[in-house]
């Protein structure tokens, strides 16, 4: 049997993110011809152990990465600020759009951004995956992959209007 291939997964460690990172995983841990890593921060390491756990201790399990630095929601909530969330209505809408999404925007200090964003660059040249799949909120994850010119596959638990949003302006 030839060498296995290598699969990189960059998310985010937060639940609703991962989720579907996690369940491609775990499908192709079942079928035991892929090493599978997984780069995420510290928070999501538990879930990979507990996937690690639904198969045989000799089998093949998910390798996991931690990227240097904080989990979004986690820098968020050190920053100390109520981003969130407003009443239904357009006044609570317009409480997200002018408060929550630009919190968003700014998670990171420059440098804690480009802390992750090294060891992204890090990680992909120790794992030297085949491909690369990546969260579309993982943004160091992305950039690593464009500066290294990797190929790359976007997986989202959102759909493609939410992703196109980005790239088509309002009135196009």
């Amino acid at each position: 049997m030839g060498k296995r291939r290598n699969i990189l997964f960059f998310t985010s460690s937060e639940y609703g993110q991962a989720n579907v990172i996690l369940a491609v995983a775990y499908e192709l841990l079942a079928l035991q011809q892929y090493e599978v890593h997984i780069a995420s921060f510290e928070p999501l390491r538990q879930r990979v152990d507990g996937l690690n756990k639904l198969f045989p201790q000799d089998g093949i399990a998910v390798i996991f990465h931690s990227i240097v630095g904080q989990a979004a929601l986690n820098a968020l909530v050190a920053k100390d600020e109520f981003i969130g969330p407003y009443s239904p209505g357009v006044r609570g809408a317009l409480n997200t759009y002018r408060v929550t999404l630009p919190a968003m925007a700014d998670t990171w200090t420059e440098a804690e951004y480009m802390s992750s964003y090294q060891s992204c660059l890090d990680i992909v040249s120790s794992v030297e995956p085949n491909i690369i799949i990546a969260d579309p909120l993982m943004s160091q994850g992305l950039e690593a992959c464009n500066t290294l010119s990797r190929k790359h596959v976007i997986l989202s638990p959102n759909t493609f209007l939410e992703l196109l949003r980005k790239k088509q302006s309002l009135f196009s």
